[in-house]
């Protein structure tokens, strides 16, 4: 029996502050964007709770092509560009695939995943071969596509929208 996807925070997380509640609300829009525009990603995990370390959304496709989703949730109008791109600092990197290692063996011993994903996503994450992408909600716009090929980092794509 398959399940959804983790629920990182818990499904009764309700953070105190209005502005980490927007955020979550960023993140859940952004796993329900994932999942409505990209059929073939599975989305494996999203919704940390505020302040905890870690992708804001997990997907793989199913070539196992590991995609690290950051929702950069903003009041006011604000531009996302590379200056603000996700995961920029080598520990922030490891610690993002650590926890993408650990989403993606959950959801491939929940039938999420199928095994041939769920293997050449731990291949790719073991010679880091990720796509990150931090995209801007609420009022923010814009975003950044960045791939990490062999360890490798290179702004493939800084989005521009209205």
């Amino acid at each position: 029996m398959a399940f959804g996807p983790t629920f990182a925070a818990g499904r009764d997380y309700l953070p105190d502050n209005e502005s980490h509640r927007k955020g979550l609300r960023g993140e859940h829009g952004l796993a329900n964007d994932i999942a409505q525009h990209f059929p073939d990603h599975t989305v494996i995990e999203f919704g940390r709770k505020a302040g905890e370390r870690g992708p804001d959304v997990i997907s793989v496709d199913r070539n196992g092509e590991v995609h690290l989703w950051d929702s950069k949730w903003r009041g006011s109008d604000t531009s996302i560009g590379p200056g603000r791109r996700a995961h920029q600092s080598k520990k922030s990197l490891e610690d993002a695939l650590k926890h993408a290692e650990d989403g993606i063996l959950q959801a491939a011993n929940r039938g999420r995943l199928s095994p041939e994903a769920a293997a050449r996503a731990g291949e790719n994450l073991r010679n880091k071969n990720v796509t990150i992408v931090t995209v801007g909600t609420g009022d923010a716009r814009s975003g950044v596509v960045e791939r990490i090929v062999d360890g490798e980092r290179a702004v493939i794509h800084p989005e521009r929208r209205p």
